[in-house]
């Protein structure tokens, strides 16, 4: 679907779930770019996360990322986790 935005700009809007996955594929032939002219309060009010990285510098917040949220570190971290959840709830009574 090629839509005209507020801005004359056109817009492609993919809506079939094998298109959409197709082109977020990390091989694929197409070159996107976030729209910042439609994102720029959001990024004002939550910085610049891997949400609004593009390119090299989405590659390096999702490898740190992928690290932080592997199995093995989650799991070995649930009675941090726990602990904390009930020392916050206590606080709260």
């Amino acid at each position: 679907v090629l839509v005209f935005n507020t801005l004359s700009t056109p817009t492609i809007e993919l809506l079939n779930p094998e298109l959409i996955k197709s082109f977020y594929q990390p091989d694929n032939v197409y070159v996107h770019h976030k729209m910042k002219f439609m994102i720029q309060n959001i990024q004002r009010s939550l910085g610049h996360g891997i949400a609004f990285s593009e390119d090299k510098e989405w590659k390096r917040k999702r490898t740190i990322m992928n690290a932080v949220f592997n199995y093995d570190f989650i799991i070995e971290n649930i009675p941090k986790i726990n602990r904390i959840c009930d020392n916050t709830l206590k606080s709260y009574e």
